[in-house]
């Protein structure tokens, strides 16, 4: 989070880089560039995506559901940890690289990721001897799974620094080339390592291997950005990179507690490892599909923000906040309904039979997830924002509320407990960033937009729950016939009602026509 203090010299971080000449169309607003990012990340979640889930489908297959419960959990403290040890520094990094030249966000980046290195070292040995007893209560061998989870941590938090040099430059198709190898090669090794017998053990030693090989992906590829320096530009004071990482690291951290597996903690101490899977599986499904579609307009904003603000001030930055808004919405909202109403026949399908206990679970964590993603625009909006401070208080608050809802509803709930305590905790923190962006930024969400989308909607889920009576639940038929209808439906009420206008078809049209699109290069 920045403060009025550690924002970083106007002069730097003002003006477009010296090393990237200006195309006409971005001086006019940014659009060419938001929606080349966007692009990017699509394209590349594509791939990305399919890989992880058909990685799920395969590890719930092999391992079972107690068994995918325990690598989870496992997976659950070595990420956390990670994110812990980047001690807010990856998002100091785009903030304050953002604008720099080539080779002064380069050596922003080597500072930042020594920083990030040391720290993680500290803190791996320490975590995993911390969590080898409630990884014991989930299965065998905790040392073994503590120390393989844990050994990952260091790599994984200094490669998340190395990508943010890239997002800095407004460079996404370098992270989204890295991203997409290192999930097809991490789900090759997993498979390879359970087939070989190895258990979770040797699917968390497969994933240290591509931890290493995505940072060193990163460094050479920060190494081969050869663009040249530029007069004028210093780096920022370590003073202030220290206290806008150190308010972006409190964030993070109170973030891990809504916005992560963490109910997988109370899961593992209240109930099996088993009901751990009922929950974790759709968690992460659910997270990647959401990711892949609005999220793909809510990961460039972080970036896009500065930019537009720094072309045409506040009311540029209200601009995008509102279209994205209402462009996420679109995207996101017949994902829910898909989500909730072809549950069953999507988990029977894909999961098999095993895990047709997390059916209810999926339709809670589906509405959840895209409610929360699409008011995200508004928490990134004010932590670009000269106001960010006024985050800790709403994140904090949604840690509270989710903390003391997993206290209430898990032990009596199991998984689909924990998806109501998470669900309704990301919804209270996500009215209360839409509140504080309204507050802070003088910026609502468009409403009267929003409205337009009822209609469509209603015809979507219509036409789901209509399928689902007719096909009587065949889970064959309900995913191959029932999700094409029901967006053939959305899209085409929308465009009879007049719901889209010719901006948001722009932005839609990365989502509907994305085979067309070359993919994209980085501009190293």
């Amino acid at each position: 989070m920045s403060t009025r203090t550690a924002s970083p010299p106007r002069p730097a971080h003002r003006t477009a880089p010296a090393d990237r000449p200006e195309a006409p169309e971005e001086a006019a607003g940014g659009g060419t560039v938001f929606l080349r990012n966007v692009r990017a990340l699509l394209l590349g979640g594509i791939g990305t995506g399919a890989v992880r889930a058909l990685r799920s489908v395969v590890l719930s297959r092999l391992l079972g559901p107690a068994g995918y419960g325990h690598l989870d959990l496992a997976i659950f403290f070595s990420r956390t940890l990670a994110s812990l040890a980047r001690l807010g520094l990856a998002d100091a990094t785009v903030r304050f690289g953002a604008g720099l030249p080539a080779p002064k966000a380069r050596l922003l980046a080597r500072r930042s990721s020594a920083v990030v290195a040391l720290a993680a070292a500290l803190l791996a040995p320490i975590g995993a001897i911390l969590s080898a007893s409630a990884l014991g209560r989930a299965g065998p061998e905790p040392i073994v799974v503590a120390a393989a989870a844990f050994a990952a941590v260091p790599p994984l938090a200094v490669a998340d620094v190395a990508r943010s040099y890239f997002l800095a430059r407004q460079d996404f198709a370098t992270p989204t080339r890295v991203g997409l190898a290192t999930a097809l090669a991490g789900f090759l090794l997993e498979a390879l390592a359970i087939l070989a017998g190895l258990g979770v053990p040797g699917v968390l030693g497969a994933s240290l291997l591509v931890s290493l090989g995505a940072l060193a992906a990163f460094a050479r590829a920060c190494e081969r950005d050869r663009a040249e320096d530029a007069p004028g530009f210093s780096l920022p004071s370590a003073g202030g990179i220290a206290r806008y990482a150190a308010a972006r690291f409190a964030l993070g951290a109170l973030a891990l507690v809504t916005w992560t597996r963490f109910e997988v903690a109370f899961l593992g101490h209240y109930w099996n490892a088993s009901e751990v899977a009922f929950y974790a599986l759709p968690f992460g499904v659910v997270g990647a599909a959401v990711q892949l579609l609005p999220g793909s307009i809510s990961a460039v904003l972080p970036a896009a923000y500065p930019e537009r603000r720094a072309r045409g001030g506040e009311a540029a930055a209200a601009d995008l906040y509102r279209g994205a808004f209402f462009q996420m919405a679109a995207v996101g909202l017949p994902l829910g309904a898909l989500g909730a109403v072809l549950a069953g026949p999507l988990v029977s399908l894909v999961f098999s039979e095993s895990f047709l206990p997390c059916v209810p679970v999926v339709r809670v964590l589906a509405v959840g997830a895209v409610l929360s993603m699409v008011t995200s625009a508004a928490s990134h909006l004010v932590l670009s924002s000269s106001r960010a401070p006024w985050m800790i208080p709403v994140v904090a608050a949604g840690a509270a509320a989710n903390v003391g809802l997993d206290f209430a509803w898990i032990p009596r709930g199991g998984a689909l407990g924990a998806a109501w305590a998470n669900t309704a905790s990301q919804l209270f923190e996500s009215g209360l960033a839409v509140g504080a962006a309204a507050v802070t930024c003088s910026v609502r969400p468009p409403v009267g937009r929003l409205a337009t989308l009822l209609l469509p909607l209603g015809a979507c889920v219509a036409v789901g729950i209509l399928a689902m009576s007719l096909l009587h639940g065949n889970p064959w038929l309900g995913a191959g016939l029932g999700a094409p209808a029901m967006a053939a439906a959305y899209y085409g009420v929308g465009r009879v009602t007049g719901a889209f206008r010719r901006e948001d078809l722009e932005a839609l049209r990365v989502f509907l026509r994305f085979p067309r699109l070359p993919w994209p290069r980085s501009r190293a």
